[in-house]
């Protein structure tokens, strides 16, 4: 709940460290207890943006319980942000073979297919995403962002959009206001700004 980690996704070294040593004691008195070694690897992985000490503490989850799958779940993002792809991908693969309805990793290895270049692919996933959650706003998330990074800003605005009609998020919304300011499109950009400010009014 921490404000800071909430808004940028950081916390300050001295929470971060708290944090830290609790579950390393937590470890301390159950070392085989595979939540807290996942939490601990998430911890690094999130807020502390240490990567290697987040791969070795999923494995060690993963050693623990296989059959669980938040921690694969983690390990797959702690090698794509290691630029690790092939071992990102074994891991969501691994996942979807178990559960090939797991939407989390399906995002998940689209993204990844993304960053390799495969961008038909990734958008395609989403799209198939998208048939069976009509619902569900993710897919057209992941899909700006994709054109976003392609520089194609007015797909990507439709992307969110379509996202922003299904399920608006103060984040999605923010990204929306910022860009139609810059378009020069006051009415818009008010329109997201006051959806914003709801939502954040509704979850304080």
């Amino acid at each position: 709940q921490d404000q800071n980690f909430l808004r940028t996704g950081s916390v300050n070294q001295l929470k971060y460290q708290v944090i830290v040593s609790h579950f390393r004691r937590g470890l301390e008195l159950y070392p085989d207890n595979y939540q807290t070694t996942n939490d601990l690897g998430t911890v690094y992985l999130f807020m502390g943006k240490n990567y290697d000490s987040a791969v070795y503490f999923l494995r060690k989850a993963i050693a623990i319980d296989s059959t669980l799958q938040p921690a694969w779940v983690n390990l797959g993002m702690a090698y794509r942000e290691l630029k690790e792809y092939p071992k990102a991908i074994a891991c969501y693969e691994h996942i979807l073979q178990v559960n090939p309805n797991q939407i989390k990793a399906i995002f998940a290895l689209a993204n990844v297919y993304n960053d390799l270049g495969e961008f038909d692919r990734a958008v395609k996933m989403n799209e198939d995403v998208m048939k069976n959650y009509p619902k569900l706003e993710m897919p057209y998330v992941n899909i700006g962002n994709y054109y976003m990074l392609r520089k194609d800003t007015v797909t990507a605005v439709n992307y969110w959009e379509k996202a922003a009609a299904i399920n608006p998020s103060f984040e999605l919304c923010v990204q929306l206001n910022t860009l139609y300011l810059l378009k020069g499109d006051d009415e818009k950009a008010a329109y997201y700004y006051r959806l914003g400010e709801e939502i954040a009014r509704k979850s304080r």
